[in-house]
């Protein structure tokens, strides 16, 4: 997708007035930096408001889910679209929408059994200042890749892509080496 054609705009969250950049690609928007919206069950990865300013907040399952508003059982699996702790009009992304971003911002798509590689498509979106490993930015997106948070027990870091009992988790990454998504 040519990086001329991204729409480039804002929205406020109602909830604590917090104004956050969004970007069009092809037809979906996407918050432009990450949610910052403080609840029971998130926090700054250094703990102090520097880093949640810059890279949002870490939140637990349950806190994503807004468990305590919506009674939903985080160890249940719930149809898409989701809201959770998302502002109004916005939801948490699903397999099938991140596939999307991808392949629209990728220059090849190699799909195998284990995975679906998508060339180029992590250094176009990863922020130019990322810490770890800086992108080109071309979409406006602004990924960071600073911190992974795993903190579940039913987690199976062997084999990323599957969540033992009913649960099913999906995980996106973006290589150093060769700028993939994955």
């Amino acid at each position: 997708l040519d990086p001329s054609t991204v729409q480039k705009g804002t929205f406020k969250d109602q909830r604590d007035g917090r104004v956050y950049k969004t970007v069009t690609i092809g037809k979906q928007t996407w918050m432009a930096e990450n949610l910052n919206y403080n609840v029971e069950g998130s926090n700054c990865a250094d703990t102090t408001d520097k880093d949640c300013k810059k890279y949002g907040r870490i939140y637990t399952w349950a806190a994503a889910l807004d468990t305590a508003t919506t009674k939903r059982d985080p160890s249940k699996v719930y149809q898409a679209p989701f809201q959770g702790i998302c502002p109004d009009g916005w939801g948490i992304p699903t397999y099938a929408d991140w596939d999307t971003l991808l392949a629209n911002v990728a220059t090849r798509v190699s799909r195998t059994m284990d995975y679906d590689e998508f060339d180029e498509a992590g250094r176009r979106l990863l922020s130019k200042d990322n810490e770890v490993y800086s992108g080109t930015d071309v979409y406006g997106f602004s990924a960071y890749t600073r911190y992974s948070y795993y903190s579940s027990s039913h987690f199976n870091y062997q084999n990323s892509s599957y969540a033992y009992g009913y649960r099913r988790i999906n995980v996106i990454s973006f290589a150093r080496s060769d700028g993939s998504a994955r």
